[in-house]
């Protein structure tokens, strides 16, 4: 055979797990968000977020009218697991858990941020997993949106991209990266604080 019907069966629940907890974590966190209510200031890594998914729907609606579906799944897929579940979700934990070390503000910039880029990111899955997509939404999007269905909204325009702050958030990744492969390597804790961390960055960032 061309693929092995198990490995399939665990991808998919693999998937579809990850999709539910992650958007129960940021549904977790909006309760008292209002998106009606702009933040006095968006931070750049929540910038980096709402960019990065405002490039991936225009990737993604330009392989569909192609009828490359495949290869626009491949795009979402990349924002879903990369971008948000590895990289953006652990950049705003403490803002969301913390207000009281960080500043309600900030919290509210993150809670933005997450709203509306993984509201983004179900309508681009919603062709491929209808039904828990739908169910997310009803549970978490119905009321502050305003629409009955996921499958009634459409996908936001194409927006002027910000390269500056596209490039800004691949370097804050790698960043962050360098740091918690240099804990691993050295047998430290994720939470161990290091003394000194040095970030050379271009000067346009």
């Amino acid at each position: 055979t061309y693929f092995d019907p198990e490995e399939m069966r665990e991808g998919s629940a693999r998937f579809l797990t990850k999709l539910w907890n992650s958007s129960k974590f940021a549904l977790s966190h909006l309760s008292d968000y209002d998106p009606s209510c702009t933040p006095e200031e968006i931070l750049p890594i929540d910038r980096w977020i709402l960019a990065k998914t405002s490039e991936t729907v225009r990737i993604a609606r330009a392989y569909l009218l192609q009828y490359e579906i495949g290869l626009a799944r491949k795009a979402v897929d990349e924002l879903f697991w990369r971008d948000l579940c590895d990289s953006y979700i652990e950049f705003c934990k403490e803002r969301l858990y913390q207000p009281e070390v960080h500043g309600e503000e900030e919290r509210r910039s993150a809670q933005a941020a997450i709203f509306h880029s993984l509201l983004a990111i179900l309508e681009l899955y919603a062709i491929y997993v209808p039904h828990i997509t739908e169910y997310i939404y009803q549970k978490g999007f119905r009321e502050s949106v305003g629409v009955d269905s996921i499958h009634l909204l459409t996908w936001e325009k194409d927006s002027e991209e910000d390269p500056e702050i596209l490039q800004f958030g691949e370097f804050f990744k790698e960043a962050v990266y360098a740091v918690r492969k240099y804990k691993s390597e050295n047998s430290l804790s994720m939470k161990a604080e290091i003394e000194t961390v040095v970030v050379r960055a271009p000067e346009s960032l």
